[in-house]
């Protein structure tokens, strides 16, 4: 892990967006200007991110923490409309983990063409689709708000908590999608967290095993990173584990869990074994027929079902 700075010199009327602190625009000849940013809590090299465009922020605040979203000029109400619950995600994660946001400020930048997002330290990129007017948002708020909760989970399971190897990556990814369900389900409730993340995440399961993609979330050997980094697996198949787990244990104790873990764990690097030491440490039991079934092996139960009625 390091710090990080950068300085880039851009034309007006462009922008450097990056993770950190702005410390300074200082115009250059030409009409150009130089910023220059700095981050001072250290993260992982893959958590750099920054983004260069015409940008207008959007400010907010929560719990003490300053909130912005850069977007497109032409979209500025919009951007508003799309960001409206950011605070209350920050505030949700905050109670539920018991560990406060790890870093000074959290920043989304909107990227046109960008097919979803990425996360960096205490900056996310997400993509422009997300923006949309205000009814449309209402609409598609369980998928976009999805979005923006899993990419602001990743800041304590991601970015803060970074896997121990690429074998564990579903820690942070599953995690991250597992909490936006969760945000759902307070904000949404139950039933629309079960149509829109536990009957998808199963189903997306099943649709890779029927194409022959059959990975467990804790590969013994891995000899593509990146392609299991990007796939399904670590995000949909380790959410769906973890509902099954909370289903398991039982709501109250699984968010317990949750809170020992992150507060266990808080800027360490983590395996899967300290899940299951957290899952220990409250219930009293090892578990260790779950992890050993849902962590890996790489199949799934196939049911038999008949039935019969009789009027």
């Amino acid at each position: 892990r390091h710090t990080s700075e950068l300085r880039a010199i851009v034309r007006a009327p462009l922008s450097v967006i990056a993770s950190g602190r702005l410390l300074s625009v200082e115009p250059q000849p030409g009409g150009a200007r130089r910023f220059h940013w700095r981050m001072d809590q250290a993260h992982t090299s893959q958590r750099s991110l920054w983004v260069i465009g015409e940008y207008e922020d959007q400010p907010q605040t929560a719990a003490g923490v300053a909130l912005h979203n850069f977007g497109y000029p032409d979209e500025a109400q919009a951007v508003r409309d799309s960001v409206a619950q950011l605070p209350a995600t920050l505030g949700f994660l905050n109670e539920l983990t018991g560990v406060r946001y790890p870093f000074d400020s959290y920043t989304q930048v909107f990227v046109q063409d960008l097919p979803w997002g990425h996360v960096g330290a205490g900056l996310a990129m997400q993509t422009e689709n997300m923006i949309d007017d205000h009814g449309t948002h209402e609409d598609f708020q369980y998928l976009w708000d999805g979005l923006q909760t899993e990419s602001l989970a990743q800041q304590w399971f991601g970015v803060h908590l970074n896997a121990c190897s690429p074998h564990h990556l579903w820690l942070e990814r599953g995690l991250a999608h597992h909490l936006a369900a969760l945000f759902t389900e307070h904000r949404h409730g139950r039933e629309e967290m079960l149509l829109w993340y536990v009957a998808a995440n199963q189903a997306t399961v099943l649709a890779d095993w029927a194409s022959g993609q059959r990975r467990a979330l804790v590969p013994q050997q891995l000899d593509d990173v990146a392609g299991f980094a990007t796939g399904n697996t670590p995000s949909v198949r380790g959410a769906a584990v973890l509902n099954l787990l909370r289903q398991t244990l039982g709501d109250g104790a699984w968010r317990r869990v949750l809170r020992h873990f992150a507060q266990t764990h808080a800027g360490q690097a983590v395996c899967s074994a300290d899940l299951q030491r957290a899952v220990q440490a409250v219930t009293g039991e090892t578990m260790d027929w779950f992890f050993e079934q849902w962590l890996r092996r790489a199949d799934h139960p196939v049911f038999e079902v008949a039935w019969q009625h009789d009027a």
